[in-house]
């Protein structure tokens, strides 16, 4: 099969044909990246033509919908760089804690459950789940429902399980899953104990503010004017004091609230507001 070839006038199309179709606009990622994605998402929904992907897009609600899904990069893995998760577990999470007796969590663009279920075992570990509300949101419906299923690829598990014992020094997540006909599910009442949230722009505000946002690899493909429209949202959301933790390759340097936070550690970016 033929494989689709993008320019640049393509993608303009593709991306106004989705935000007219009321999905946010994808025209502030950066322009190789949202090429790349698309050309990929496009060959496996089985089009090879610029003009069919747009009437697909503009036509069919199913489509659309599995498309966009295919466009989102899905995290990798449990505890994904097991340093973070260290960090938020020894000084992070009890620093929020010895500030306020309630704690808000936000997962924005969020595309998988790895980074919801390993906050939940940190929170678990140390009883403070019933202190603490964690809000998920995401652009697209499907993957909300995929990721409120508690849906975990197999394949994930023996290096999940090597990084959970890394953070917390336990071996085995065997308690937390489900086997449904040889495919493992997050157990329904760990799912459960977050809220789920459609997003229709780049970002959403969670239902409260937050004292915590997590929100890894996700700028590194966006342009310059979208990471500060989408830091504007996290600035505003997130309480005084609160953490923004971002992924190790994205920087808050150059852009408008660079000054809006500092570091909370040397080696990691992990971020405390700070007015």
């Amino acid at each position: 099969m033929a494989k689709l070839i993008l320019g640049v006038t393509d993608v303009r199309k593709i991306t106004a044909a989705l935000a007219e179709s009321g999905y946010p606009d994808f025209s502030g990622y950066s322009l190789v990246s949202l090429t790349r994605r698309l050309e990929v998402a496009a060959g496996n929904c089985g089009i090879t033509d610029p003009g069919t992907l747009i009437s697909k897009i503009s036509s069919d609600n199913l489509f659309r919908g599995a498309f966009v899904d295919q466009l989102l990069v899905e995290t990798t893995e449990l505890f994904r760089d097991p340093s973070i998760w260290r960090l938020l577990r020894d000084n992070v999470i009890p620093e929020i804690f010895r500030k306020s007796n309630k704690a808000g969590f936000w997962l924005p663009g969020c595309t998988s459950a790895d980074d919801l279920v390993s906050l939940i075992l940190l929170l678990q570990d140390d009883d403070l789940l019933e202190r603490s509300s964690i809000s998920v949101t995401s652009i697209c419906e499907e993957r909300l429902k995929s990721i409120s299923s508690g849906r975990f690829g197999n394949h994930k598990l023996k290096v999940s399980e090597d990084n959970y014992k890394k953070v917390t020094g336990k071996t085995s997540l065997s308690g937390y899953l489900d086997n449904d006909a040889g495919k493992l599910y997050w157990k329904k009442d760990l799912m459960s104990l977050a809220g789920y949230f459609l997003e229709n722009s780049h970002l959403a505000a969670p239902p409260e503010p937050v004292s915590c946002v997590i929100f890894r690899d996700k700028m590194i493909y966006f342009n310059l004017t979208l990471c500060n429209r989408v830091l504007e949202v996290i600035y505003s959301n997130l309480q005084t004091g609160g953490y923004l933790v971002t992924g190790s390759g994205e920087t808050l340097t150059h852009t408008l609230y660079g000054k809006s936070f500092i570091r909370a550690d040397q080696n990691e970016n992990v971020f405390r507001k700070i007015g």
